[in-house]
């Protein structure tokens, strides 16, 4: 009934509050406006824990903690709100009953138990994601697992053995109702009733992205921005309608569906018997969208609410009071919605006084927290912390970026460090290709060297020493870098194109494998959903594809670039997202587009250079060059200073970065 992109919601723990409660230092602060509740908007109201606020000027931020349960619609059995306040991050409307999901993975139900469906098995937590059908109920669990109760009697309940490796689920809306799981190899799994055909897959359907049901039909998002249906089309539910494309979201009505677009626009069809297909002229800037039996509702980034179709019950009675919703369901004949209870987060001010987002800049960062309930009072604390910071290729841990070459038939290094000055000494092997990453969590970048023959990996730590990691040699696999949980030390792995097969290992949490990717495309790693957590990607140049696997929003894919481009992957207007590019040496030419301002070309370099990119002049801004190996030229482009020239290496040396 839902949808959006799936989001893995994680145990949420407001860690700042107790750390700032316990502060009592009063020191001077640059002048900042002045914080209030009027001045105080909420941003992007479709991510579960809130959005980057734009009110104070560059990139201050702001979460938004759990909420409270609001419902509209008919309320028989129930299914509005549950008897006990709970403060949740999720809803799900099945057909009289509900669905809640807390920050810390409990699952909440209330409504009709005519079949079990509100009856939550003992012991289910970890749960990151939940759907409400007719008479069954779903929730996908943190180690990808699914658990399914209530109403039985076409299997709906009965998840298939040995699935796993699951982001998403969805209930059918019918009381003889099917399931569906949504895998993150993008394949789609389905089970239950299949009178009309709702549970056959499509043969061959892959790269999917999101998915829902409804009452006896499916509906599918794929990577490409374009829709797949399948089921009963009685009403012509599964008619996708011609040239629709640019889709990031579905969801399934009873026997209708709703397709949510990039540009923030809806588009709508099947049945449309009470006004359910008429979307409201003008509608824009949607970020959620949700289908009930004959209504239908959607929520926009300014955190109000749209809805349309049958209203007899209320259900679509949406006031202009509902202004900073976050989640919105729309059930069978009811709406719920969640409110925030609490609007916290910060404005953070580097050492010079400039407003930042996330620490990038080293030294002493300035902190104001603030803290404001649905009624508008707030308290404001400040803190004030030592910010490391930690750009690639930081071999000397000044904070700044540093140049470097690697020569793979004998394994010799050659760095030009900012305050170090210039290294040369032997760390390979012939065959090894290079490697660099925050591996032992200090502020030096380590160094590494991948040897494909044995499968071998060599890590050079500056806190923790040397360090061999001996794994199954994979031909034709690339190493890939990068913090793929988050947690301030750098994971491994590697990608082999011909088999589209992703193996990483992510420090505390073993290794995981990911199925995406095909022979020509090249290995691209960086954070493109800004959850501070590196995400995996292949670029195929012959048609200038992208495919990322983000850790927020599940798989996603762009076009933009041309054959004889390389990849190449830099925040380079400082939003905390990295931003995709790619760069044609014949022409000297870099395609980027940037998350927070679009697409833009530049124009430096020649034919034979290949691209570099880091913070060399330590500003919170990644910088872009290109290194020429038969003179060993270095062309850096820094944000703060210009251009800047360097003359080390050889040919046959090859860039680290």
């Amino acid at each position: 009934m839902n949808g959006r992109h799936p989001v893995s919601k994680t145990c949420f723990v407001v860690f700042f509050l107790s750390v700032i409660s316990n502060l009592s230092a009063q020191i001077v602060v640059p002048a900042v406006p002045e914080i209030t509740s009027e001045n105080l908007p909420v941003g992007e109201a479709g991510h579960p824990y809130g959005a980057l606020l734009s009110a104070f000027g560059e990139l201050p931020f702001h979460w938004l903690t759990p909420g409270h349960i609001q419902g509209r619609g008919v309320n028989t059995s129930g299914q509005l709100a549950p008897d006990d306040p709970v403060e949740v991050i999720d809803v799900s409307g099945g057909g009289e009953h509900s669905l809640a999901l807390s920050g810390f993975g409990d699952v909440y139900a209330w409504g009709s138990n005519s079949h079990g469906q509100s009856t939550v098995p003992e012991g289910l937590d970890e749960g990151v994601g939940i759907s409400a059908g007719g008479g069954h109920s779903l929730a996908v669990k943190s180690d990808g697992t699914v658990v399914a109760w209530g109403r039985n009697d076409r299997g709906q309940a009965s998840v298939p053995v040995g699935l796993a490796n699951v982001v998403k689920v969805a209930a059918g809306d019918a009381m003889l109702g099917h399931s569906l799981a949504l895998k993150s190899d993008g394949t789609v799994v389905a089970w239950g009733d299949n009178f009309f055909g709702q549970t056959d897959v499509p043969s061959g359907l892959t790269g999917v992205v999101d998915i829902d049901a409804g009452a006896y039909h499916s509906v599918a998002v794929k990577n490409d921005g374009t829709v797949v249906a399948w089921g009963e089309n009685t009403y012509g539910q599964t008619d996708v309608p011609a040239g629709l494309s640019d889709v990031i979201a579905v969801a399934a009505g009873a026997n209708h569906n709703l397709a949510l677009k990039n540009d923030g626009t809806v588009v709508a069809w099947g049945w449309n018997g009470v006004g359910q297909c008429n979307v409201p002229s003008g509608l824009s800037d949607v970020v959620e969208v949700s289908a009930g039996d004959v209504h239908s509702v959607a929520l926009k980034e300014d955190g109000t609410v749209v809805g349309w179709g049958e209203n007899q019950d209320g259900q679509i009675s949406l006031s202009s009071e509902l202004d900073k919703v976050v989640r919105v369901s729309a059930g069978g004949e009811h709406t719920l919605l969640v409110e925030p209870d609490r609007i916290f987060g910060g404005i953070q001010f580097d050492p010079k006084g400039r407003l930042l987002g996330t620490p990038k800049v080293g030294g002493l960062h300035t902190w104001i927290y603030y803290v404001m309930d649905r009624h508008g009072d707030m308290d404001v604390e400040i803190l004030t912390l030592e910010v490391n910071d930690r750009p690639d290729n930081d071999f000397d841990g000044d904070g700044k970026s540093d140049v470097g070459a690697y020569y793979p038939p004998s394994g010799d290094w050659f760095l030009f460090r900012s305050t170090e000055g210039f290294k040369q000494d032997q760390f390979g092997e012939s065959g090894s290709i290079p490697f660099s990453g925050y591996f032992d969590g200090d502020d030096r970048t380590d160094r590494g060297y991948y040897t494909p023959s044995s499968g071998t990996w060599h890590f050079e730590q500056t806190a923790d020493g040397p360090l061999d990691v001996f794994e199954t040699p994979r031909p034709g696999a690339f190493p890939v870098v990068g913090d793929f949980n988050g947690d301030g030390e750098a994971g491994y792995g590697t990608y082999q194109p011909a088999e589209g097969k992703w193996i990483v290992w992510k420090t505390g949490e073993g290794r995981q494998e990911f199925q995406f990717g095909f022979a020509g495309t090249i290995p691209v790693v960086g954070d493109l959903d800004g959850d501070g957590k590196d995400d995996i990607g292949a670029y195929y140049p012959p048609e200038g594809a992208w495919y990322f696997y983000t850790t927020k929003d599940g798989f996603r894919t762009f076009n933009f670039g041309f054959a004889g481009t390389v990849p190449v992957v830099a925040d380079l207007d400082g939003d905390e997202r990295d931003d995709a590019g790619c760069y044609h040496a014949p022409t000297g030419s870099w395609y980027f587009f940037k998350s927070a301002e679009g697409f833009v070309k530049f124009e430096f370099g020649f034919d034979g250079t290949l691209p570099v990119t880091g913070d060399y002049d330590g500003d919170g801004l990644d910088d872009l060059g290109c290194y020429y190996p038969p003179e060993g030229l270095w062309f850096i482009f820094k944000s703060s200073e210009g251009f800047k020239e360097y003359q080390f290496g050889f040919d046959g040396t090859v860039p680290i970065d």
